[in-house]
């Protein structure tokens, strides 16, 4: 009996202290929704997702393996208004890979303006937002630019930023986010929002069963390469069985394609972790069409 009251006031200790800490509430209802069955992440993700950005790399690290291929259904996921973590952990590229899915309300901004060490891709997939970016590490203003489905966004090391949904409706949004293994924190290139339309556009013109289109292929604060493509498979085509020096994040748009031993419908995510065999393949009468990031290991 004694050992239980003790575990109890244990737990109401940490729960307090968890909703005292900055984003607490956040830790407190996720240790809730853990206990009550709301949760379905493993305890070693749970713990992770509460250690302070800082600290993840090594509480990841000391939990478990290296990064396995993995494969998320968008369209199976319906999260209320915050964010569904999808995937975090290091893989060979970064020291914490970040994967997640965010409903944002009407009119509403998540954070302030805000700075990190971390690069991070934003992929509008529902209704559309005002992304405020600032051009330099110290920018007193901020710029607003409005995107949607058809954008993909760029917020690079150390550049303030945030982003606001439109009055009229919710915005549905992938986030990816890295600390690679390079240098984290060194000079970092130009924010700036990716457009697709011309780029599918492109792609439509072309007669060719299988073609992609680069988006951007440089160098950044902490990876030696980023590299974002969009591609267009017709029936049938494809990739052989092959093995990269990079990671590679997937999110299938339209059509339906057979990846790891499995078919996968859009919209899906996929990840592929540097150096493990892999192919993709069109498995339907349709087109695919998918947007690519590679993370590069330097390797």
């Amino acid at each position: 009996m004694q050992r239980r009251r003790l575990f109890v006031a244990a737990f109401a200790v940490s729960v307090a202290v968890l909703s005292l800490w900055p984003g607490g509430r956040e830790r407190a209802a996720l240790v809730g929704g853990k206990l009550t069955g709301a949760v379905s992440r493993p305890w070693s993700q749970v713990f992770v997702e509460l250690a302070p950005w800082s600290w993840r790399p090594r509480v990841r690290a000391w939990l478990g393996p290296p990064a396995e291929p993995w494969v998320v259904s968008l369209g199976e996921i319906q999260p209320p208004d915050g964010r569904v973590v999808l995937f975090e952990a290091p893989t060979a590229a970064t020291l914490l890979l970040n994967c997640h899915l965010s409903v944002l309300p009407g009119g509403e901004t998540p954070p302030p303006p805000h700075v990190h060490d971390e690069e991070e891709l934003l992929i509008p997939l529902e209704g559309e937002a005002d992304i405020l970016r600032g051009a330099t590490f110290d920018s007193p203003d901020l710029d607003t630019e409005r995107v949607g489905p058809e954008d993909v966004v760029y917020h690079a090391a150390r550049l303030p930023h945030t982003i606001r949904a439109a009055d009229d409706g919710a915005a549905r949004y992938l986030v990816l986010r890295w600390l690679g293994r390079g240098r984290a924190g060194a000079q970092a290139g130009p924010g700036r929002t990716l457009d697709l339309r011309p780029e599918w556009a492109a792609l439509g013109s072309d007669t060719a069963a299988q073609s992609k289109r680069v988006l951007m292929d440089e160098p950044t604060a902490s990876l030696p390469r980023l590299h974002v493509h969009i591609t267009r498979l017709g029936p049938g085509e494809g990739s052989p069985e092959h093995v990269d020096a990079h990671d590679t994040v997937l999110l299938l748009l339209e059509g339906r394609i057979e990846t790891l031993d499995r078919v996968v419908d859009a919209p899906s995510v996929v990840f592929n972790p540097a150096h493990r065999a892999h192919s993709i393949r069109n498995a339907a009468a349709g087109t695919a069409r998918y947007l690519v990031v590679e993370l590069d290991t330097g390797a």
